[in-house]
């Protein structure tokens, strides 16, 4: 039991990690593309958002104690990020993205509504 215990730790640690380097990478070309004005590389910054994305809803898909607020945070922390940079780079949305920003905006609201919840049981 011991060892299943520490391997959930190990997996929530490394989680954590990968959520915060793949929106620490996503900064880095946001700056970049800042810096050169190159259009291409919001792109760029686009595919760690994405990858942080799938990172937590893979694990969430196989990890029945997945409840960790400070890996939801991340986590809201890329989907906040990711809309900001359509929003910012798309001055005319067409539809397919504005339903992709309509599905991001509803996710982060259910995740924030999901950790205050949490909050608020754990006071």
């Amino acid at each position: 039991m011991k060892n299943i215990r520490r391997i959930g730790k190990d997996e929530h640690v490394a989680l954590l990690i990968l959520l915060q380097s793949l929106k620490a990478l996503a900064q880095v070309e946001m700056a970049k593309q800042e810096a050169t004005e190159d259009a291409g590389l919001l792109v760029e910054a686009e595919k760690p958002l994405r990858r942080c994305i799938y990172a937590y809803k893979e694990h969430a898909a196989i990890s029945s104690t997945f409840k960790s607020i400070e890996i939801k945070r991340e986590y809201v922390a890329c989907l906040k990020n990711l809309l900001s940079l359509i929003s910012e780079t798309t001055k005319n949305i067409d539809e397919s993205r504005k339903a992709e920003v309509r599905e991001l905006d509803d996710e982060i609201r259910r995740v924030e509504e999901e950790i205050s919840s949490r909050k608020k049981h754990n006071l």
